[in-house]
């Protein structure tokens, strides 16, 4: 989805549209493109105008890069932690295919605010929506196996497929590579 048809979703006017299109930046990312390295202050708000991302961590004891969220068109993405804080980032977001993705630089967002009251309660919005995304990840993580997350993923984005290598779906699943063949292959026998 288009950024300015998100902002037209968002009833945003057209005329406060426009000051935020000013204010952005559009980039066309090549894939493994990191947008905000793990111990970097993040200083940018993104959205996906196409393609997608994955944040992920390394873990220091085996120095494996470990998935734990993707993201999609049409969605708001950083380290917000690192964002509200000015601490260091914990993970890395990188895109997964060449991504159009529009990037704010948290000052252009506070000048915005003064501006446009209208454009405090899309910041907001868009805080929240991040956190949601957050919730729910944690939530899925908690309450459902690998192969319900998988089933999961596949039903509501099943482009990753086609973007991801498996040893990231492997780990943001919790599971090794040859386990997610495994499940791969048990769903398919069931589906045949």
């Amino acid at each position: 989805m288009s950024l300015r048809l998100y902002l037209s979703k968002k009833q945003i006017p057209e005329e406060t549209i426009e000051l935020i299109m000013q204010k952005g930046v559009c980039m066309c990312l090549s894939k493994g493109t990191p947008l905000i390295r793990e111990r970097d202050i993040e200083h940018y708000l993104y959205y996906i105008e196409k393609g997608c991302c994955r944040f992920f961590t390394v873990r220091e004891r085996d120095a494996e890069e470990i998935t734990f969220q993707f993201a999609f068109e049409g969605e708001f993405v950083n380290s917000l932690l690192s964002f509200k804080t000015g601490q260091p980032s914990a993970f890395t977001i990188e895109t997964l295919a060449p991504c159009e993705i529009w990037a704010f630089h948290k000052k252009h967002w506070e000048d915005l605010i003064e501006k446009a009251p209208v454009i405090k309660q899309l910041f907001q919005d868009i805080l929240e929506e991040l956190f949601i995304a957050k919730l729910q990840r944690e939530m899925q993580m908690l309450k459902y196996s690998p192969e319900e997350l998988y089933l999961f993923l596949i039903n509501s984005n099943p482009i990753i497929f086609k973007e991801a290598p498996l040893k990231y779906i492997a780990t943001y699943l919790g599971i090794t590579p040859q386990s997610l063949c495994r499940l791969r292959n048990r769903i398919a026998r069931r589906r045949s």
